[in-house]
């Protein structure tokens, strides 16, 4: 290698930018889990490669371009959970509201408030 040359390995001069970055992003996730508590985070660093022919010279060059993107994120996690049974109601079509709606269920052996008087 002459001392114009660079090396395309991820200690070289090529990714001083994304090894900043990533470093950058490494501090600021580890920052947030103390603040927040979380116990679990991760950290992403995709690299895209592409080779594209350079003319700026005058004859076509293969040149390689590097696209990165780091990213981080957190375990947080909050949840509610629940389960609503509507039991003795049955879903009906209210033309006026034009939506379902829940109904007491009437008609049945057991006799309800919501059945009418039949003895009337």
């Amino acid at each position: 290698m002459n001392k114009y040359s660079q090396e395309i390995s991820f200690e070289g001069e090529v990714f001083s930018e994304l090894r900043a970055g990533a470093n950058v992003i490494l501090r600021d996730l580890l920052e947030s889990m103390m603040k927040k508590g979380s116990k679990a985070g991760c950290m992403t660093i995709k690299v895209d490669v592409e080779l594209v022919d350079d003319a700026s010279v005058g004859t076509v060059s293969i040149t390689p371009e590097f696209t990165y993107k780091i990213s981080s994120a957190m375990h947080l996690k909050s949840e509610i959970k629940g389960k609503k049974n509507c039991g003795g109601c049955e879903m009906v079509w209210d033309d006026g509201a034009e939506q379902y709606i829940l109904m007491p269920i009437t008609g049945t052996a057991q006799r309800t408030i919501f059945d009418g008087n039949e003895e009337e």
